[in-house]
C-alpha cells in the first residue's frame, strides 16, 4: 500500500519541487551578481572580522566541491586555511580558565569591603549593601569571605 502511494505521489512531488528549485536558482544568480557588484565597489580586499571568517567557514565547508564556483570574497584555499587555524586554536585550551572556580572580585572592591568590616561593626549583608550603593557589586557571602 505505501509503495503504491509513493508511486502515485512522486509526480506530484516533482511538480511541486520544480518551481521552488527554479526560484532558488534565480535567487542564487541574483545574489552572485549582487556580490560581484559589491566587490567592484569595495575594491580588491574586503575587511573581515573573526566572526565573519567563522560564518564563511561554517557555510562554505558545507558546499565542499562547489566551493570554488560559489566563493567570491576569498580564495577557497584561504577559507580552508581559516578552518585549519580555527581547529588548531580550538584544541589549544588557551581559552580555559587558569585556575578553577569563580574569578575573584577586583582588588579595590576587596580592599573596600575589608576596610568597611574593620571600621564598622556591620555584618556581611550590610557591607554588601553599602558596596552596592557605591557601585561595587558583591554578594553577601562574598563579602563574608573578604
Amino acid at each position: 500500500m505505501t509503495a503504491n502511494l509513493r508511486r502515485s505521489a512522486a509526480p506530484l512531488i516533482t511538480t511541486i519541487q520544480r518551481p521552488f528549485g527554479e526560484d532558488l536558482a534565480k535567487e542564487n544568480d541574483f545574489l552572485r551578481q549582487e556580490n560581484r557588484i559589491l566587490r567592484s565597489k569595495l575594491g580588491k580586499r574586503v575587511p573581515l572580522t573573526e566572526s565573519d571568517r567563522r560564518t564563511l567557514v561554517r557555510f562554505g565547508l558545507s558546499l565542499k566541491e562547489r566551493l570554488a564556483d560559489v566563493i567570491t570574497i576569498v580564495r577557497p584555499e584561504t577559507l580552508l586555511a581559516w578552518n585549519r587555524r580555527m581547529k588548531r586554536r580550538k584544541w589549544t585550551f588557551a581559552n580555559t580558565p587558569k585556575r578553577p572556580g569563580r574569578p575573584s572580585k577586583g582588588k579595590v572592591t576587596q580592599e573596600l569591603a575589608l576596610r568597611m568590616a574593620e571600621e564598622n561593626a556591620w555584618g556581611y549583608t550590610r557591607i554588601a549593601g553599602e558596596l552596592k550603593k557605591l557601585g561595587h557589586h558583591m554578594s553577601p557571602p562574598a563579602s563574608a569571605i573578604c
